[in-house]
């Protein structure tokens, strides 16, 4: 297979590597930019394309052993995430001692290979699980979709959902997410009322209604950019098991519902 590589070696960064096309890319191959075996943080690797992104065999590692993860960003136009590019994302997230984060940014034109779609949107359309402390950051000109689960509980991993108008909708039987840290910006409205959500800090800011559901105890404090959640004056529903922490506020129009065994804050 073919391999680029831009590996620091003994102290030192890792470098960058960039693969676009006006067109259709296709990235089946291998690409490296790790950062230093004794210092030294991760590089930048970077697939995008004026049109659809394929990088459901892509192997990308970014990481780094004394220094930050590496990034790899996705610039795709739709996407929905099946079995193979979850695994891709899945896999980079994984490698080496600190693992790559990972950025998909949506750009609003079709797309296929990890899938095909979309109306401005990304789909979660296949299980995304890794363990170690990384960040996964899904940023959709539109909307997002979470239809299947989004799983790391590794201590410092976290998740971030950046969505436009349609906001953020999460399948409430089969979409759970479950990470240390999530933060949610989105213009839209934001719906993640699956019962299994097992978050332990939150933060979010939308400028629609924010609904919210988490089976354990929730801390709201600072994840990503942002810290606290509000919805720009519409209604906050936070609706947890366990009982909430603030080290951040909340702010809301109007005083949430909470089930019987949840407690409410708005």
């Amino acid at each position: 297979d073919a391999a680029l590589k831009a590996d620091a070696t003994d102290k030192g960064d890792g470098g960058k590597v960039i693969v676009w096309a006006d067109e259709t890319t296709r990235m089946y191959g291998a690409i490296s930019a790790k950062g230093g075996a004794q210092a030294g943080d991760g590089g930048f690797v970077e697939t995008s394309g004026r049109v659809p992104v394929d990088f459901s065999r892509a192997r990308v590692n970014a990481s780094t052993t004394k220094g930050r993860a590496g990034m790899w960003l996705i610039d795709p136009s739709d996407l929905s995430i099946t079995a193979a590019g979850a695994s891709a994302l899945a896999a980079a997230l994984d490698t080496g001692d600190s693992g790559t984060d990972v950025v998909v940014t949506e750009n609003d034109s079709p797309i296929y290979g990890a899938g095909s779609c979309c109306n401005g949107q990304i789909l979660v359309n296949s299980p995304i699980a890794w363990t170690k402390p990384s960040h996964l950051t899904l940023d959709a000109v539109n909307g997002i979709q979470v239809n299947k689960t989004i799983t790391n509980t590794a201590p410092g991993a976290s998740l971030s959902l950046i969505a436009g108008t349609n906001g953020v909708f999460q399948d409430p039987t089969n979409g759970a997410i479950s990470v240390d840290k999530l933060e949610v910006v989105s213009v839209g409205g934001v719906t993640m009322m699956n019962a299994d959500n097992s978050i332990k800090t939150l933060a979010a800011a939308a400028n629609v209604d924010f609904r919210f559901y988490n089976v354990m105890a929730l801390a709201i404090g600072a994840a990503g950019g942002i810290s606290g959640v509000s919805a720009a004056g519409h209604a906050v529903a936070l609706q947890v098991v366990g009982g909430i922490t603030q080290s951040a506020p909340i702010t809301a129009a109007s005083p949430s519902q909470a089930p019987s065994g949840a407690a409410a804050c708005a």
